[in-house]
């Protein structure tokens, strides 16, 4: 890789902290962002894709590494990440799909309890 600044030949290191250092910026930013113009000061966030995220970012950490191991970046290796971005956009615009076959939600079942006072019906939902 060449620094457009200086001409010269870029650390890999260098690359690789600033590729990650902004990944990291943009995610706290726009979370922090959201969170302080929600409806009532709070996002609610599933932690299903949350998890989702926080394991392709893991994904393009070791791709990005292995890429820059060497130095340079080919143009084989520069589809490999084009490719894996648009992996990860079809991911995500079939998540619902996706994580309803493999992980289904909670069913909830409805539980009639005894009550203290005559007449009273309590109901308790249980996660099953």
């Amino acid at each position: 890789m060449r620094d457009f600044h200086t001409g010269r030949d870029a650390d890999p290191s260098i690359t690789l902290g600033v590729t990650l250092g902004s990944a990291i910026f943009n995610q706290l930013t726009i979370v922090g962002a959201c969170a302080l113009v929600a409806p009532g000061g709070a996002l609610r966030v599933q932690w299903r894709a949350m998890l989702r995220d926080v394991l392709v970012w893991g994904a393009t950490i070791v791709i990005t590494a292995g890429c820059l191991a060497n130095g340079k970046v080919s143009a084989l290796e520069g589809w490999l990440m084009v490719a894996f971005y648009a992996l990860y956009v079809v991911i995500c615009a079939y998540w619902s799909r996706i994580i309803s076959r493999f992980a289904p939600p909670p069913r909830v079942v409805r539980k009639e309890v005894e009550a203290s006072k005559p007449g009273e019906i309590i109901y308790v939902l249980v996660c099953a």
